[in-house]
């Protein structure tokens, strides 16, 4: 089992976690490799967990995509689990349609009306 933090998780599982605001936090580190390991092992699991908020709550760590100031360090498709502490967002083997929903859900409730909106937009677009 691979249990690793993120600064963020995008909405389809994306996995930053080496980029806040554009300055560099961290190297990728072991974490690429845990989220191959994880795909490959019999019945292995990455855990990602992170705490739903920054910056005394003003700032969600769960994010509509990542944007330009962000890196993937783990891409959508190795996307297994993101523990909040509102939640566990079960993503391995949910389609892109439904992930967003499961990361919304365990968002902090003071951004979760948000995310659902950009959710909304997006999904026109898909």
């Amino acid at each position: 089992m691979g249990i690793n933090s993120a600064v963020e998780v995008d909405l389809f599982g994306q996995v930053n976690s080496e980029r806040s605001d554009g300055t560099i936090q961290a190297g990728a580190g072991g974490l690429p490799a845990y989220a191959q390991a994880s795909q490959l092992a019999d019945g292995g699991r990455l855990l990602i967990c992170l705490a739903s908020t920054a910056r005394g709550g003003s700032v969600s760590r769960i994010v509509p995509s990542l944007g330009a100031n962000s890196v993937c360090t783990v891409p959508r498709h190795m996307a297994d689990a993101v523990v909040t502490e509102f939640g566990v967002a079960e993503l391995r083997g949910v389609a892109m349609n439904g992930r967003p929903e499961a990361l919304i859900a365990i968002a902090h409730p003071d951004h979760q009306e948000r995310l659902a909106a950009a959710w909304d937009t997006m999904r026109q677009r898909l």
